[in-house]
């Protein structure tokens, strides 16, 4: 192998005497790879890993190690070994999926007790610390373990065509030769750590030990790895070259990554430490995308009044990247689709947030460790929390409000649906699992949804704590923290110390209440060992009388709806006549009313200067409110305080005031959100003010106009005149002589135009959305439309127009309506004239996307989603084998997940014949497709958009063509397979519990003739196939799919490639 097993890793004086679990303590970890073959997709690799008991009796060394790791047994090259102080060590390696299928019930109640007991046998953080691989201390080291001296193991392995863990991205020539930009990278197929998979260690994130690393590739590739590069030298025939690193801070497995291939490297210029890598020919992406990091670091040094913990951060750009961000030790692995190219500018502030998550994530997460699975949701949280006071420093408060919203609402919609999120269950307790599928207590069970919105949820969690204690004394428990893990990670001589480095749920409230010297009780029982969210319907009434508001506070707690029972003090804010009050009320039980005393009187004039809570005065026009009552309007916890969802019942025109006047964000949404609900022409005209305010937050004014568009659809018998989002994008876009034609292009940077530029993306797909009576899309739209993609100019404009052109394009795709008289089949022949001009643009931007790729391919994927639209409809016949095309392996891999997408939606919504034989293929991609971004991005969606779902209606599941026995054995195989990819697994089992339950699944119960007549009955009224299934594609030059749009070579491109010709494309 690589290594003689006699090499010697720094040498440890001080012995550890802290608590673990685990009956050792690992000091530290030297790792070599060598024979790195990309074609062969294998690697050769030694690890030494030094060890001390931590009491005598030493007999078991117990390490993490995945399937796809060989050992010495499964090695025929050479004289592979596992050795113990360099003495042949026995070794047995554990299996614990291997009896997961066995049950013919197929529920998954029990399955989730068995894989939680299984997945517990390998679990490093339970007590003594499990493993797969037991390695025997040989006899003649008993003494040194009894006598609690260090202990070296070696292993020899290798690792070839891993299913986890690793990835290889191999573009190949048609003469088979490996193409430039050839690499392999590692990834979190866990939720946590992956590391196991490619590397013998222990894998759990509260051990913490030092590092070396040493890669040798050849000599046209490039090794990066956590730690600092010490010195690379190349080997005798002058063929390989070996890099070595050095890990000087202490970290778990869990933060070790690599990725060797062939980079160009860029170095930040004011910044020399920071360097950057990309595949050939992307350097200019990356040096444009990446020319603010320096900022990024400023900021958060500066925040948290700490340096950054590692001597150097490298960032590498790889393709088919299974997450946008995985964060290691001093490395940062990033999809290509995070860069993005000098001329478009709505990647920006998406793009700039991700890098600057990927550092907050080097501060906590990979610095400071969790102690535990259990306490990962802490890191996370925090590293959110950064991220977003980011946000609101660089794009401003109401973004970051915006921000804040979204992830409330994200949070709320899981545990209605699911149940509650429990952000640090106990080990011990059945709580956190009674109305959930699976066990969140071990994250090789846990949903990876789940942990997701534990994430989201501990964010908001995190600024509750803030709220409650103050920005201040919240960044000096972070600072503390910080500190004291930089103190300890310069003791590289007394692992004992490392420990420190760590922290726990625990261990946080207690620093929080040690720097604060305030005490959280009742926070921590609510809100971190309790789950789910409050859920307030709130009413009032003014009492003229008394002159107070009598307010009704109720709440439905629920455990299976994610729905607690809150008990505390709740916060309403009153905007009287004579300004805003705000009010603490206490919530006691499930139904409050409180009486709120009114400093003002009802009105005595018509209009009249109000003082806003912001302090200025507006001159608001009081016709519409009650003369008697002097509240404008109320809202309810307005500085998001709790985990909550609320429904405020008030009086149209108190919505209709709160958003014209009060300026916050999050109300104008909330007003938004509500409106729809009350058509009227003065509601109509209140909405047409806001999207006609340059002032008004831009997200406002684009949510406005989908709000419109709700009312004019509840309106379509009344409404008079053209329709109006016409003629707002003609007084807003429209050329002065002929306003029905848009105005060249001429996008700015600059707030004013950014905002003007991302409401005219909104208004068009908008208005695309209005309807007439009959539910039909009106001809005014759809001709305007087609007259903003036939005169859409772009010549004369320094940035890019993909995206609105994409825009544009979904807008049209948006038209397609239901056809009012549907025969038997849909034949091309029997469209519209309408429908025809739209088959024409779609077909032909679909074309022309494939000769001249949009970035991102946006503007090919959103006419891929309108030809859907009109298969979907009716128009077309329904013909899956298009969006196969697109799904191709060696397809850019945006527009493979587009086209898969519409497969899945195809699958959930419809009950035609062809469901069936889709969604087999579907589950054939979620098990073998070669890119485990796909893999994991179909499974997920199919855990959204499930092929049926039980929970809606009883009899959707069993008469569904989807629904079969075979469907159910098909994702059981793969939910119990033993190398079934951990994440792939999670998103299976939620779809199987959309769709089945927890129980066994009604397929499997019914008697043989109960299943005939439900097969029987659901091929009723069932559409034939049409014979003309392919022929729509047919109608012209300009309506037929070119071969260059899904013609995928052979199978092995780069979607680099795709990036790099969209980048000379722009340029």
């Amino acid at each position: 192998m690589s290594k003689s097993h006699g090499s010697k890793p720094s040498k440890q004086d001080v012995q550890p005497t802290i608590d673990t679990p685990r009956l050792f303590k690992v000091l530290s970890q030297t790792v070599y790879i060598s024979q790195v073959d990309l074609r062969g997709r294998s690697f050769a690799g030694f690890t030494e890993i030094t060890v001390v008991a931590m009491r005598p009796g030493l007999r078991e060394i117990v390490l993490n190690v995945g399937p796809d790791v060989q050992l010495p047994r499964d090695i025929d090259d050479g004289v592979p070994r596992l050795t113990v102080n360099d003495v042949d060590a026995d070794y047995v390696r554990r299996d614990p999926f291997a009896d997961l299928e066995g049950g013919a019930e197929r529920d998954l109640k029990s399955f989730a007790r068995k894989f939680f007991d299984a997945a517990s046998t390998v679990d490093s953080e339970v007590a003594h610390g499990n493993g797969e691989l037991v390695v025997r201390v040989p006899d003649a080291c008993w003494g040194q373990a009894d006598a609690t001296k260090p202990l070296k193991i070696g292993v020899d392995f290798q690792v070839a065509r891993p299913a986890q863990g690793v990835h290889f991205v191999c573009p190949t020539g048609r003469d088979g030769e490996l193409e430039a930009g050839a690499h392999m990278f590692t990834y979190r197929s866990g939720i946590v750590s992956s590391t196991r998979h490619w590397l013998p260690c222990v894998d759990v994130c509260g051990e913490l030990c030092l590092w070396r690393i040493e890669i040798t590739c050849d000599v046209a590739f490039t090794a990066i790895t956590s730690g600092e590069l010490v010195e690379t030298e190349y080997t005798p025939d002058m063929r390989h070259k070996t890099y070595q690193y050095q890990m000087g801070v202490p970290t778990s497995a869990v933060n070790i990554g690599f990725a060797v291939g062939q980079f160009d490297i860029s170095v930040l210029p004011e910044m020399c430490e920071v360097s950057s890598f990309a595949l050939p020919g992307l350097g200019s992406l990356v040096k444009h995308s990446a020319a603010n990091l320096d900022r990024v670091f400023e900021f958060f040094e500066e925040l948290l009044s700490c340096r950054f913990p590692f001597g150097s951060y490298k960032q590498v750009f790889v393709d088919q990247a299974t997450d946008e961000v995985t964060a290691y030790a001093g490395l940062t692995i990033f999809s290509l689709s995070v860069l993005y190219h000098k001329k478009v500018v709505d990647l920006v502030p998406h793009s700039r947030t991700l890098l600057a998550h990927a550092v907050a994530q080097q501060f906590f997460g990979c610095f400071v460790n969790p102690s535990q699975w259990l306490d990962v949701w802490l890191m996370r949280s925090l590293s959110r929390y950064c991220t977003g006071l980011f946000i609101q420093r660089y794009f401003g408060n109401n973004e970051y409000l915006y921000h804040m919203q979204r992830v409330l609402s994200s949070v709320h919609e899981y545990e209605s649906a699911w149940g509650p999120v429990f952000l640090r269950p106990l080990r011990s307790e059945d709580r956190a699992r009674e109305a959930l599928h699976f066990d969140p207590r071990n994250s090789e069970t846990c949903s990876p949804t789940y942990a997701d919105v534990l994430a989201k949820k501990g964010h908001f969690t995190i600024r509750m704590l803030e709220k409650r204690l103050g920005k201040e004394p919240l960044f000096q428990v972070l600072h503390k923290i910080l500190t004291v893990s930089m103190q300890f990670s310069q003791q590289r001589f007394l692992p004992a110390s490392w420990q420190q480095m760590t922290v726990s749920t625990d261990s946080f409230f207690r620093t929080v209440s040690n720097v604060t010297g305030q005490e959280l009780p009742t926070f921590l029982e609510q809100w971190i060992y309790g789950g789910g969210h409050a859920h307030f319907q709130v009413k009032f009434s003014f009492n003229r009388k008394r002159n107070m508001v009598e307010l009704e506070i109720k709440q439905e707690p629920s455990l299976n709806s994610g729905r607690q029972k809150y008990v505390g003090p709740l916060t309403v804010v009153v905007q009287e006549l004579d300004g805003s009050f705000t009010h603490i009320v206490q919530i006691d039980d499930v139904l409050s009313r409180h009486d709120l005393q009114c400093h003002s009187k009802g009105r005595r004039q018509k209009k009249k200067k109000i003082p806003l809570c912001t302090g200025e005065e507006l001159e608001i026009d009081l016709t519409n409110m009650d003369a008697d009552s002097p509240v404008l309007w109320l809202r309810v916890d307005p500085d998001l305080l709790l985990v909550r969802k609320i429904d405020l019942h008030q009086p149209v025109n108190q919505w209709e005031y709160q958003l014209k006047y009060e300026k916050d964000v999050l109300a104008q949404m909330h007003s938004l959100e509500t409106l729809p609900r009350f058509p009227s022409p003065q509601t109509r005209h209140t909405i047409l003010d806001v999207i006609d305010n340059d002032n008004i937050f831009y997200r406002v004014r684009c949510q406005a106009s989908f709000s419109l568009t709700e009312i004019a659809n509840k309106m379509a018998e009344t409404w008079m005149g053209p329709p109006a989002m016409i003629n707002i994008f003609k007084k807003l876009y429209g050329s002065k002589s002929c306003p029905h034609i848009p105005r060249p292009n001429n996008f700015a940077i600059t707030s004013s135009s950014l905002q003007l530029y991302f409401l005219m993306q909104a208004v068009p797909q908008a208005m695309a959305r209005l309807r007439n009576a009959n539910g039909s899309c009106l001809a005014d739209v759809h001709k305007f439309l087609l007259g903003l993609i036939k005169y859409n100019d772009n010549s004369q404009n320094r940035y890019s127009d993909d995206y609105y052109r994409a825009a544009l394009y979904t807008a049209l795709g948006t038209t397609v309506t239901q056809p009012q008289q549907l025969g038997e089949t849909a034949l091309p022949d029997a469209l519209t004239p309408e429908m025809i001009a739209t088959l024409d643009e779609l077909t032909l931007a679909l074309n022309m996307d494939t000769l001249r790729p949009s970035f991102g391919r946006v503007v090919g994927i959103s006419a891929l989603k309108g030809i859907y639209q009109m298969q979907r409809k009716g128009h077309l016949p329904l013909d899956p084998d298009v969006f196969w095309k697109f799904a191709q392996p060696g397809l850019y891999g945006k527009m493979r997940m587009a086209a898969l997408d519409l497969l899945v939606d195809l699958v959930h919504s419809c009950r035609h014949s062809v469901v069936a034989a889709v969604l087999e293929r579907l589950l054939t991609v979620v098990q073998s497709d070669p890119d485990p971004g796909v893999r994991y991005h179909l499974a997920k969606q199919l855990s959204v958009r499930p092929p049926f779902s039980g929970r809606s209606s009883a009899d959707v599941g069993p008469n569904n063509p989807a629904s079969t026995r075979e469907l159910v054995a098909r994702i059981w195989k793969i939910i119990a397979g033993s190398r079934t990819d951990s994440r792939v697994r999670g998103y299976l089992i939620d779809a199987y519990r959309a769709m089945y339950g927890r129980g066994t699944p009604t397929v499997m119960t019914m008697g043989a003739l109960d299943f005939a007549k439900s097969r029987f009955s659901s091929a009723l009224g069932r559409p034939s196939d049409s014979s003309g299934r392919a022929s729509w594609d047919n109608l012209g030059d300009d309506s037929s799919i070119s071969a260059g749009a899904v013609d995928s070579g052979d199978g092995r491109r780069s979607s680099a490639n795709d990036l790099h010709l969209m980048d000379d494309i722009l340029e």
